[in-house]
């Protein structure tokens, strides 16, 4: 029985020891991606962003962004509040370090200290911070070193777009012309022939008596009677 307890009690610690090694193994792993840095500092330092952190302790980490890794966050201790986070780029340097080292740009006596970049324990390269313009520039004429900024704010001015041209109302369709009604045949009588004409008659109709022709006839014989005679007369 007392093998049993024993053998049970040894792979509990086992598993607790395995366990324990996964765990820190995964806390370094994060601590190698985030670069995770706890500092403290004695006097305000500032940041970029017009952010003056008061003397205390601080975490500096790189943001999780896999597309960016030039993107430091600022955080309290506990890693609970986020004060600043600041844009960055790669700054080298010719003997890496084993420990952390931050360079801060030279500021006239009682004011912040500006932070210029920050190196992480190892590496050969380390993030140089970007100010906006104003301060970039104003800490540049202070401090007599060239202080990255931002770059200037390009304004596109977008062209209104011309107006489209009026429409005009599409003249309605013609209404179709109603079809014509249907004739019904009805019981109707048929139409009277037309009466044929009348042949024109081939003499010409009698519209006078033969009495004139009579006297006509008479008088010319009359006359041609005394004609006869007077020419009898003038050849005896």
């Amino acid at each position: 029985m007392k093998r049993n307890h024993l053998s049970a009690a040894l792979s509990f610690a086992l598993l607790a020891a395995a366990t324990l090694g996964i765990t820190s193994s995964a806390r370094a792993q994060s601590t190698v991606w985030d670069k995770v840095t706890h500092i403290s500092i004695d006097q305000p330092m500032e940041v970029p962003g017009g952010v003056i952190l008061q003397p205390g302790k601080y975490v500096m980490r790189l943001a999780d962004t896999p597309a960016d890794r030039h993107v430091v966050e600022f955080l309290n201790d506990e890693q609970t509040h986020i004060y600043a986070t600041v844009g960055a780029i790669n700054n080298y340097r010719l003997t890496p370090t084993g420990k952390t080292v931050i360079t801060f740009n030279e500021m006239p006596a009682g004011q912040p200290e500006a932070i210029r970049a920050w190196f992480y324990p190892g590496d050969n390269f380390g993030q140089e911070f970007i100010y906006k313009k104003h301060r970039g520039e104003e800490l540049s004429r202070i401090t007599k070193q060239t202080v990255q900024t931002e770059p200037e704010e390009v304004v596109v001015v977008a062209e209104a777009p011309a107006p489209a041209p009026e429409r005009q109302a599409a003249a309605p369709a013609p209404a179709p012309a109603p079809e014509p009604a249907p004739l019904v045949a009805q019981n109707e009588p048929a139409p009277a022939p037309a009466p044929e004409p009348t042949p024109a008659p081939q003499t010409l109709p009698q519209t006078a008596s033969d009495i004139p022709l009579f006297a006509l006839v008479g008088f010319l014989s009359i006359v041609a009677a005394f004609g006869v005679r007077s020419y009898a007369k003038r050849t005896n």
